[in-house]
């Protein structure tokens, strides 16, 4: 059995997949060009999450989801069908109607379970040691995803580090809603497998990326009680030994996972700055767990040949609404500046939320019961 394993996750956005239909169309998202730059050793899993290629021993492994409503794609010989697909197909689906399917998974992220399912699934088939390392990475409701997942996988994994990597944190539409009513738990853990409020008590470090610019109000993201904000529907609650960096990015919510538009030719300078802190970090995380393999995840070429710096004029459209609200966050961030950084010890959110307490309705009371 090999000790001090490095298990990385990757969790697409919605309606992408590696050489799908839409990534051949626009482009790849931050998610597959970290996936794909990665040099671990890949995983392959059916649908039903069982490994099949014979590689569970490598010391360093990789997986890849795709998005809810995903058109099936292909990476290195390696199949990526729509997640939950198979479901479908096996109860209704005629051919024809997978058309509509893919637009309701799209709508309301129906195939966030079913990854989650398959990423529990591969995690309980690789051989334990309590110096293992997970690390998670999702954009919009994949890093939704990454959130519940990191939660289940501290319970199936204790003593192992997570390191937990979110790009605009989006569920869409209520799904992610607090609801001030005296039933809303019971209601939620009866009807929703995914939880977007907290984060997993394993998980060492977090960094997240969230977009200021977005103007359509139901791409809310699950935003960490600050000391600035007096309440918000959609909390995202930290355990005590979770350390943070905030990014508050001068972007919309596909600029910041998106290098490069390929049908515009637009380069997008939050998309290579959430690249490559993303990667610089996974680069540094042999050396958090004081582990001497010198083992490289990313290559440093890569990193500073697509430097963000070379692309800071060319970040968003004019005259864009915070979708945080002035009230929180939109001054955080101006096109002078580009972007914004929040760093919090280890505990410090834990403490902060535990402080907030609504005149309508006690967030806290409800996420310590989910």
């Amino acid at each position: 059995m090999i000790d001090n394993k490095y298990i990385t996750y990757f969790f697409d956005g919605t309606g992408s997949n590696l050489n799908s239909k839409q990534e051949i169309e626009i482009g790849k998202s931050v998610v597959g060009e970290l996936y794909e730059f990665n040099k671990s050793n890949s995983l392959v899993i059916n649908s039903q999450g069982v490994i099949l290629k014979e590689n569970k021993e490598y010391r360093c492994v990789k997986i890849y989801f795709p998005g809810p409503g995903a058109d099936p794609g292909e990476y290195d010989g390696i199949p990526y069908p729509t997640p939950g697909r198979s479901n479908f197909d096996s109860l209704f689906l005629n051919g024809y109607k997978s058309y509509y399917v893919n637009t309701l998974n799209k709508l309301f992220g129906n195939g966030w379970e079913h990854n989650e399912a398959k990423a529990l699934s591969c995690a309980a088939q690789l051989s334990y040691s309590k110096k293992d390392n997970h690390i998670i990475i999702g954009y919009s409701r994949g890093a939704i995803t990454a959130i519940s997942f990191s939660k289940k996988l501290s319970k199936l994994r204790p003593g192992n580090r997570i390191f937990l990597f979110l790009i605009d944190p989006v569920a869409g539409s209520d799904y992610s809603k607090i609801k001030n009513h005296p039933n809303f738990r019971d209601h939620f853990i009866r009807n929703n497998k995914i939880n977007p409020f907290k984060i997993g008590e394993n998980v060492y470090h977090a960094k997240i990326f969230y977009a200021c610019n977005e103007k359509r109000i139901l791409f809310k993201p699950q935003l960490p009680l600050l000391d600035n904000i007096q309440y918000y529907d959609r909390p995202l609650y930290f355990s005590k030994n979770t350390e943070a960096e905030i990014y508050f990015m001068y972007a919309d919510h596909r600029q910041i996972a998106y290098r490069y538009y390929k049908n515009m030719g637009i380069n997008h300078g939050a998309g290579h700055k959430v690249y490559n802190q993303i990667a610089h970090c996974i680069n540094k995380i042999p050396f958090y767990c004081s582990d001497n393999s010198n083992f490289i995840f990313y290559n440093e070429v890569n990193l500073k040949t697509d430097s963000i710096y070379q692309y800071q004029d060319r970040y968003t459209d004019k005259d864009r609404i915070s979708k945080l609200s002035n009230r929180i966050i939109a001054n955080e961030v101006s096109r002078k500046e580009k972007w914004v950084t929040k760093k919090y010890a280890p505990g410090e959110l834990f403490r902060l939320s535990n402080l907030l307490n609504s005149k309508n309705f006690n967030v806290m009371s409800c996420l310590k019961c989910i």
